[in-house]
């Protein structure tokens, strides 16, 4: 398992979640039952980004994040799809952890969630699961509280709860994907003050589906809100396929410069990530920038 996750800490930290009366002993029961369990994906679930069908392999990932949608009530509100793309990117800009998402919809109306789904201009995996297969596969109980999982590289469940609706679980995800990179942050030198100093109002952008050939301009921010100048040191591309270029290689404090990122589409097909890091010479680490989507 390429990062390590200590259960018992996670365990002791969801009980700290909950107050001890009998209600709550039952829920900590529940979630001591699902932690360590792996949650399976159907076989031959259909991934889709709208209504295009995308390779996606869902297990090539250091965590996942699994989240289920009954066919209860308003389905629609339910979903919280706005918040989930907040929450999806800003992990995806964790760099050195591989983080997977999808969304697992019981409907037997799949035109009517496709609607949905583009309306919102959604563009992470979605299985809408006609045939109740998950739920079934992996008796998934009635309790909402408990459709939300974190999963491990082994799809072991290492965190119950979902993020979006419970400010405490989201802190646990932070705390746990986060922590490697936390580390390399508290042994930096004295030229990393404060990490807000260069900021990036949108680090992460998601490019849904795309197409071999297809030309992708997108422009990040960079903003220099510290008390010291910053010049340009380098940019670094994650491949050979990304094209980079800066406004200004000097940001003086209170201004910004623009990042632009060209990226050609290359012939590999499903999921990708191309990211690229800009250095200052006034700072120890880079500002990360990514973009993710499907390749069709």
């Amino acid at each position: 398992m390429r990062v390590i996750v200590n259960r018992i800490i996670l365990f002791v930290a969801f009980l700290n979640l909950i107050s001890c009366n009998q209600k709550n002993i039952d829920k900590e029961n529940a979630i001591a039952l699902w932690l360590g369990k792996e949650i399976v994906i159907p076989e031959g679930s259909i991934y889709q980004i709208g209504d295009t069908a995308v390779e996606y392999c869902f297990d090539a990932a250091d965590f996942k994040i699994v989240t289920y949608i009954d066919s209860t009530g308003c389905t629609a509100c339910r979903m919280k799809l706005n918040e989930w793309d907040k929450f999806i990117n800003e992990l995806k800009g964790i760099d050195d952890v591989e983080i997977n998402f999808v969304l697992i919809i019981d409907s037997k109306d799949k035109y009517k969630i496709t609607d949905i789904l583009k309306t919102n201009s959604f563009d992470h995996p979605v299985i809408i699961d006609t045939e109740f297969g998950f739920s079934k596969l992996n008796e998934i109980s009635e309790n909402v509280k408990l459709h939300t999982f974190l999963l491990d590289d082994d799809n072991k469940v290492v965190i119950v709860g979902n993020p979006i609706n419970n400010p405490k679980i989201k802190e646990l995800y932070y705390k746990l994907l986060k922590q490697k990179k936390d580390n390399i942050f508290s042994n930096s030198d004295s030229r990393i003050l404060n990490e807000n100093d260069c900021y990036c109002g949108n680090p992460v952008i998601s490019l849904g589906i795309v197409h071999v050939g297809d030309t992708i301009n997108k422009i990040f921010r960079i903003t220099n809100n510290g008390n010291d100048t910053f010049a340009l040191q380098e940019m670094i591309p994650s491949c050979n396929c990304l094209k980079l270029n800066i406004s200004s290689s000097i940001i003086p404090t209170g201004e910004y410069a623009d990042v632009e990122m060209t990226y050609v589409v290359d012939s590999i097909k499903g999921y990708f990530s191309r990211s690229a890091d800009i250095y200052f010479n006034e700072r120890k680490n880079p500002v990360h920038l990514v973009m993710h989507g499907f390749n069709k």
